[in-house]
């Protein structure tokens, strides 16, 4: 029992905080630093430097493996075949994927465009006018894009998943 009061503190505490941090980043910092041009460049190097994409990758990977675990527990091993047909296992299931595909973008999309746009935006600061400087402005811009687009979409993905354990064992 102890384990499972651990597993379950684990998975909610960080599913709430990566949940809540990813809302926070798509409806009010993103578009914040889009707002402020080259310092929004700033801000968000200064976000890279104190670790924030690591600490959101952390946050996904100790909420999903906690809730693989407990899934686990619930599925003895995937054998309790009568559970795995409940729909509050389907629901579940439903929000691991969710969970799961918010993840690997996360890790394999949006970091990448969010450590460039960090190292891109100091510099772009400081860039002087130029060919160089509009270069830089170009690629941050597409950055920025890609940034906002994979951002709202690993928000809905886990905005989905959220929902889904939260009303899993009522349906």
């Amino acid at each position: 029992m102890l384990l499972i009061v651990v597993l379950r503190f684990v998975h909610i505490l960080s599913g709430a905080i990566w949940a809540g941090s990813l809302v926070f980043l798509t409806v009010f910092l993103e578009p914040t630093a889009r707002a402020l041009g080259p310092a929004g460049g700033q801000l968000m190097g200064e976000l890279m430097r104190r670790k924030l994409t690591p600490f959101m990758l952390a946050m996904a990977l100790l909420a999903i493996l906690a809730g693989l675990s407990l899934f686990w527990i619930d599925s003895q091993g995937f054998t309790a075949k009568n559970w795995l047909e409940t729909r509050a296992a389907t629901a579940y299931q439903i929000g691991a994927g969710c969970a799961l595909l918010a993840a690997i973008i996360g890790g394999a999309v949006q970091r990448p465009a969010t450590e460039k746009m960090g190292k891109i935006g100091p510099e772009l600061a400081k860039a002087p006018a130029g060919a160089q400087r509009d270069a830089m402005a170009a690629e941050a811009e597409q950055l920025r894009g890609r940034i906002k687009l994979y951002g709202r979409i690993i928000t809905l993905l886990v905005l989905v998943a959220l929902s889904c354990m939260a009303i899993a064992r009522y349906i």
